[in-house]
């Protein structure tokens, strides 16, 4: 699906979380880019969705700055994990 979306010129490992890729080549990038990457539209929908929905109320309660933060440390987590 993703190349049909992108008309082939970007593929999905290009931008993907790969490990070895971040580890050995350094590619830190990665980490970023493949948590911020959507190749399909249900997937960014229901992303946003929820981050709309979730992300007002947690904003509202912990205010913008420790919302983005939070939201940063995700993406770190979830490469190091």
């Amino acid at each position: 699906l993703a190349s049909r979306y992108w008309d082939g010129r970007v593929s999905p490992s290009s931008v993907a979380k790969m490990y070895s890729k971040i580890v050995e080549l350094h590619e830190l990038w990665r980490s970023f880019s493949g948590a911020t990457a959507h190749f399909e539209p249900l997937h960014l929908g229901f992303n946003m969705m929820s981050l709309y929905s979730l992300g007002m109320e947690l904003e509202e309660t912990f205010g913008s700055i420790n919302f983005f933060l939070y939201n940063v440390s995700l993406i770190v987590l979830t490469t190091a994990v």
